[in-house]
């Protein structure tokens, strides 16, 4: 449609074209100064109105035109002399002196500027009935708002019921009994002009067209789950956009954008989604991002760590190795580590900035398994959170029993496990001593050692360390 422009005319009917307006006019047009009979609007005007003043500098009274006007007569009045409603012009023709050309904010809800037309009946210049000159009454204002936001503007009906028709905001003509009202809520305190504006509206009379108002613009800004908070009411309770919106829903579709189930704590919470909610959308975000820090305790949790390929996806770095270890014992012992991937290296640790499902961390991270191996090769256990303790009772044994994270200094005679059968060789005899020195020990807690264990022929308990 091109750009909004505004064409007036020296005679009635759009004859004798004067100029082409496109811009404001401070002292008006040499072609159309006292020579405008008729006009009308033409391009894309859903954004701009035109007033048109009596006299230079925007003096006197004015008439307007908005998006989709075509005034053929500027002189006489639309309708019967009592058909006050509809009056918009009288006696106007061949007056102007002056062009202001109003330029309406669009609305940006992204950005927090809120706009909504509404209808007014707007205050006359004559304010009696069945009189011709009841055309609007539009002025300059030392607001800049032209009258469209005074007090005793008439908002339904002739002189009657009269406020603002943007209490708070700030008014634009956009056309005859319309005004734009535009809110710019951009930042925390400018909320108190929304607030503004349901006070002014909360207790006015039935058919007020600003109620419908600041119910348009609420639901509209209050569309964001970062915007929950945000008071937006001049009551003292109840008076948060999770108020009068469904807040979970806006949570929802907030957190399912890019990383804010990760990344954001405030609505992207068990509290604010419910656990169900937050466990679904946790689930299908590390399902497509196993790569992210937030997923390692999912990633450990569904078996996403047991090859070569996924070692080193988060999570996996703390459990691969380990696991490794114990998947080169005999079935018959590492059987009593199935699903005990979660209790190591505080993969799944609470408070960890990770998604850590409820009821993770269980009694299998706190359960004591007693593993006796002739040869275990437990090198690769460094670092792994596991303690391999000479205590063991008999083979193959597992409690639930809590066990203690500080090592014994004192050996105990009754967990020490006999020697083996010494060899008839000196060679023997040497390793023989060499290997019960070893099993003096009382407890070996990889790991926390400087050196690295390569082979060890005793009875261990291993011991999962619960977080």
């Amino acid at each position: 449609m091109g750009q909004c422009k505004l064409d007036l005319y020296d005679h009635l009917n759009y004859d004798g074209h004067l100029a082409t307006i496109t811009t404001s006019l401070y002292n008006g047009h040499s072609d159309v100064n006292d020579s405008d009979a008729s006009g009308k609007v033409t391009g894309d005007c859903k954004n701009t109105s035109w007033l048109g003043f009596e006299d230079p500098k925007y003096g006197g009274y004015a008439w307007l035109l908005g998006e989709g006007d075509s005034i053929p007569n500027f002189r006489d009045a639309t309708g019967g002399k009592c058909d006050v409603e509809q009056h918009r012009f009288y006696k106007f023709h061949d007056k102007n002196n002056s062009i202001k050309k109003i330029d309406i904010p669009t609305e940006n809800v992204n950005d927090g500027r809120m706009r909504e037309d509404i209808k007014i009946y707007a205050k006359r210049r004559d304010t009696r009935l069945c009189q011709w000159a009841t055309y609007p009454d539009i002025q300059n204002t030392s607001d800049g708002q032209f009258s469209a936001n005074d007090s005793d503007q008439w908002l339904v009906g002739h002189n009657d019921k009269k406020g603002q028709p943007c209490p708070g905001g700030v008014a634009y003509w956009k056309g005859f009994q319309k005004v734009s009202c535009v809110y710019d809520l951009k930042s925390g305190s400018k909320l108190s002009l929304l607030q503004t504006l349901h006070g002014e509206t909360k207790n006015s009379f039935s058919g007020d067209p600003r109620k419908a108002m600041y119910t348009n613009i609420v639901n509209r800004y209050c569309n964001s789950a970062t915007r929950l908070n945000d008071v937006i009411s001049s009551d003292t309770s109840n008076n948060k956009c999770r108020d009068i919106v469904n807040s979970v829903e806006q949570a929802k579709s907030y957190c399912k954008i890019g990383d804010n189930i990760a990344m954001d704590n405030t609505f992207c919470t068990k509290e604010e989604l419910g656990t169900d909610n937050y466990n679904q959308i946790a689930r299908e975000y590390c399902d497509a991002n196993p790569d992210k820090d937030f997923c390692a305790c999912y990633n450990v949790l569904n078996n996403k760590c047991l090859t070569e390929e996924t070692k080193d996806l988060p999570g996996c770095k703390v459990t691969y190795p380990t696991r490794e270890s114990i998947n080169k014992m005999p079935a018959e012992y590492s059987s009593n580590f199935e699903g005990t991937d979660k209790c190591w290296g505080n993969v799944c640790a609470a408070g960890s900035g990770k998604y850590v499902p409820d009821g993770t961390i269980d009694a299998l991270c706190s359960k004591t398994v007693a593993v006796c191996i002739a040869d275990l090769d437990v090198g690769s256990l460094k670092e792994s959170g596991v303690n391999i303790e000479q205590n063991c009772g008999s083979n193959n044994q597992t409690s639930t029993s809590t066990p203690s994270t500080t090592p014994s200094t004192t050996p105990s005679p009754s967990t020490t496990p006999s020697p083996s059968t010494p060899s008839s060789s000196s060679n023997g005899d040497d390793e023989d001593e060499e290997e019960k020195a070893f099993y003096e020990k009382t407890e070996v807690q990889i790991g926390t050692v400087a050196s690295s264990l390569i082979s060890i022929f005793s009875c261990f308990m291993l011991i999962i360390l619960a977080m």
